[in-house]
């Protein structure tokens, strides 16, 4: 039976996984870009619109990167936008410095009884649609 003599160079093996290692990070970093733009071109296109200011705020808010992981934040800052995604409880609207609500035309006195929203989700959606074309079940 033969002897077969197989002899590789430490240094150059671990310089080869290195440069591989850090090929990974760099598509690995892509990767999870394509999938935060994924998930706001997909809520940007399931958001309700009134006057397109929500819309238009949805991107991706924060890009953390370090030795052990690269997360983004994918949102909005727009103060109302839980209102929607969740939806709102009948709730009692109150005149805080005028003397009684009114649209400009209708007059309704100095509080109403608000039967609350439905929720209208855009965000949560989007997020399940782009992490299942990964493969990932949430």
């Amino acid at each position: 039976m033969g002897k077969v003599k197989v002899t590789f160079d430490d240094k150059q093996f671990l310089a080869g996984l290195s440069k591989s290692i850090a090929e990974i990070k760099v598509d690995s970093v892509k990767a999870v870009d394509r999938l935060g733009k994924n998930i706001v071109d997909s809520a940007q296109r399931k958001v309700p619109i009134n006057t397109g200011y929500l819309r238009e705020s949805i991107g991706i808010l924060d890009r953390d990167l370090t030795p052990t992981h690269y997360r983004i934040t994918v949102g909005t800052r727009v103060s109302y936008a839980g209102y929607v995604e969740y939806g709102t409880a009948p709730h009692v609207i109150r005149v805080r410095s005028a003397k009684v609500l009114t649209d400009g035309e209708r007059f309704f006195g100095t509080q109403v009884n608000h039967p609350g929203t439905s929720p209208s989700p855009y965000l949560r959606p989007a997020i399940v649609e782009a992490v299942a074309t990964w493969g990932v079940r949430t």
